[in-house]
């Protein structure tokens, strides 16, 4: 989904204008554009004040959001499409860094499709990832301890491995926040805890039987994480044989790292994307 598609999903479906003007904002080049987004939403949030005071009815606010909402979308009919896309590849337990690096990518102009803002409710998630990959120019994989045990992030990282082999206009670069995949050791420990997991689901799945209930969904996660133990050597060998973005979050600060150092720590990320190169 394109970062119009994206901003108009933000509006049609979900009547969400102030948002839509937000996320628009940093892909205007104009000052002229960008008060007019300033003008708006100050009319947005003045409108919403009068309405919840009762100054105004119903229909006077909901008139201002009508032609609001109208030149917001005519607005965004004239962007430009970014030349860059990005599909960001992460685990659930790192959505804020995944969320970060998304939002300093589209104050750079570059497209983002990350399944927080993509992906519908109830939308299926298999279909998403081959699609995210298929249309986007990078896969950005963002590499953690929680990552490398997500059989979700295996597929996404093997199906861009083998976009990237077979399709020179797709790369796959990695950004790491846990760096114990360099480890020598480590392989063997995340075969060890994919095996845990596995023996897990097997009990389950012999109540289940026992219980004589259906045992679809539990057949899916085990062959799931049969999938991540069958590539995960090739997907730590990929990933040790490739220069990878160091975004290790600051040990002195409470494990985060600061906005101005995250910064200076993603524009590696931003050329190679901009270049469509690999680190």
């Amino acid at each position: 989904m394109s970062q119009q598609d994206q901003l108009r999903t933000l509006i049609s479906k979900q009547d969400n204008i102030e948002a839509a003007i937000d996320a628009l904002y940093p892909l205007l080049g104009g000052e002229e554009e960008k008060l007019l987004l300033d003008n708006w939403g100050a009319q947005l949030a003045a409108g919403r004040e009068d309405w919840r005071a009762g100054i105004i009815g119903n229909g006077e606010y909901s008139q201002t959001r009508a032609r609001i909402r109208m030149a917001v979308l005519k607005m965004i009919s004239e962007i430009s499409p970014s030349d860059h896309s990005v599909f960001i590849s992460y685990s659930h337990k790192d959505r804020r860094t995944a969320a970060m690096i998304a939002d300093e990518l589209k104050k750079e102009g570059i497209s983002v499709v990350i399944d927080s803002e993509a992906l519908d409710e109830g939308g299926n998630i298999k279909g998403f990832i081959l699609d995210a990959i298929k249309k986007t120019d990078v896969t950005l994989s963002l590499v953690s301890n929680s990552s490398l045990m997500s059989a979700w992030v295996c597929l996404e990282t093997v199906h861009s491995f083998d976009r990237a082999l077979f399709d020179d206009g797709k790369r796959i670069i990695a950004c790491y926040i846990d760096d114990d995949f360099f480890r020598p050791g480590f392989q063997i420990e995340l075969t060890g805890k994919i095996d845990k997991k596995l023996a897990e689901i097997d009990g389950y799945i012999r109540d289940a039987l026992e219980q004589g209930l259906d045992f679809a969904s539990l057949n899916q996660n085990r062959s799931r994480l049969l999938d991540l133990k069958h590539h995960l050597g090739r997907i730590l060998n990929a990933l040790q044989e490739h220069k990878c973005l160091d975004l290790k979050p600051d040990s002195g600060n409470g494990g985060s790292l600061e906005q101005d150092r995250f910064k200076d720590k993603i524009r590696p990320l931003i050329r190679a994307i901009k270049a469509q190169a690999a680190f």
